[in-house]
């Protein structure tokens, strides 16, 4: 599946003298018609090995980039000089303090070419592009640098092969993209520059915000603006596995609260069929069935929740449903592996899964109006025969033994 990559960075305020640097370099560099080089195919040259490997250890998260993969299956000069660029593209901030990394840069062919800047915003005109650097340059606040990469097929395919594309993707999410850093659109500034790279195109953008405002880009954010975008520049392809995601799941749910409804039955026909799901029944239904108010998982303490989590982990276990849970985690992956570098292994127990909320209720309804009430304990009168005293002795012996094994099993912490 196709995959929208990003890459961001926040520059502090005393590094932000090396902000306007950056912007000349991505509205200026060569790339809007990348041609190339004849000996791009030869074996990687041994300066750029040595330069790709200190660039790894410098910054192991360069690994996870189309280019670095380019090159790890094919280390040819144009890949190595691809990765090479990206990388350094990455953190331009710090070429002051790597003279190795600026004299690549200087001795780079095409580092700079003539004729107007490539540089866009959220207007429709043309940004100046001494004014836009120079307001970046003088920013005291945070900054943050992004790229936004794909493959060339994908970009071809797609039509973000060509800056006009990504302007108006980023023109129309620009509110979205700033509440991400929590601030009001009207305060959020942003300006970007187009590369149509042979390989993997890509946009690089530059963020901040007014200086009253103090924003702030978290992990959980970095994913919500990967899936916002992927989900736009995907969505021809993606909507047909919305579709058989949203019928899976639904599909998932029928058949869940069938067999839930079974093991209930089960406890007034045969019971202990299924000995753990009826136990774990009973003791919710005796949690819940005098309970008032609004019955929800929310609603209820941990001790009650890990019940309700506990029956659907073992409902989760029969043959059906575990089936139609890995044919929605494997639409599932197919979503998320368009902006998520890695995915689990195995699917997340269903009891995690945020999409299946929903479950949870049910196994609280049905617990409450399905399953059998218990039976009434047998009262003994207070003189009684002698010889049934015997009798009395065994009944509540064993109730607490049942008792204490129960609460073994099912320990409330």
């Amino acid at each position: 599946m196709a995959k929208l990559v990003t890459k961001w960075r926040y520059l502090k305020p005393d590094a932000a003298r090396h902000a306007q640097a950056y912007i000349r370099y991505i509205a200026t560099r060569e790339g809007v018609e990348k041609y190339v080089e004849e000996n791009g195919a030869r074996p990687a040259a041994q300066a750029q090995r040595v330069l790709v490997e200190k660039l790894l250890r410098d910054f192991p998260d360069a690994r996870r980039s189309f280019e670095y993969e380019d090159y790890a299956r094919r280390p040819t000069v144009r890949n190595a000089s691809e990765f090479i660029t990206r990388t350094l593209e990455e953190h331009l901030e710090l070429f002051d303090a790597r003279s190795n990394y600026v004299s690549y840069i200087a001795q780079r062919p095409r580092v700079q070419r003539s004729g107007a800047h490539g540089l866009f915003t959220q207007e429709e005109d043309a940004p100046d592009l001494n004014a836009a650097a120079r307001a970046v340059s003088e920013h005291d606040g945070n900054i943050w640098t992004c790229i936004l990469s794909l493959r060339r097929e994908d970009a071809a395919r797609l039509s973000y092969d060509k800056a006009d594309a990504w302007r108006a993707l980023l023109r129309a999410n620009a509110a979205e993209i700033a509440a991400r850093f929590n601030v009001p659109v009207g305060s959020f500034h942003w300006c970007g520059a187009f590369h149509n790279e042979a390989h993997h195109p890509h946009v690089h953008l530059v963020c901040y915000a007014d200086r009253v405002q103090k924003p702030a880009l978290t992990k959980e954010g970095v994913v919500q603006l990967r899936s916002l975008l992927a989900r736009q520049i995907f969505r021809d392809e993606l909507g047909a596995i919305y579709i058989r995601q949203s019928q899976s799941r639904d599909e998932l749910r029928d058949l869940f609260s069938a067999r839930l409804k079974e093991a209930v039955a089960g406890m007034r026909d045969a019971p202990a069929e299924m000995p753990v799901l009826e136990s774990l029944l009973e003791r919710l239904s005796e949690e819940v069935r005098d309970r008032k108010g609004k019955l929800r998982y929310g609603y209820l303490p941990w001790q009650v929740k890990s019940i309700v989590d506990s029956i659907i982990s073992e409902l989760e276990k029969q043959p059906q449903v575990k089936a139609a849970y890995s044919a929605w985690w494997e639409l599932r992956k197919t979503v998320l592996s368009t902006y998520r570098d890695s995915l689990p292994e195995q699917a997340p127990p269903l009891h995690t899964q945020k999409e299946f909320r929903h479950l949870k209720n049910i196994v609280l309804r049905i617990a409450k109006e399905g399953c059998p009430a218990p039976e009434p304990e047998q009262e003994f009168d207070a003189v009684q025969a002698p010889q049934d005293r015997g009798a009395q002795h065994a009944v509540y012996g064993a109730k607490r033994l049942l008792d204490a094994a129960r609460e073994e099993e099912y320990p409330d912490e």
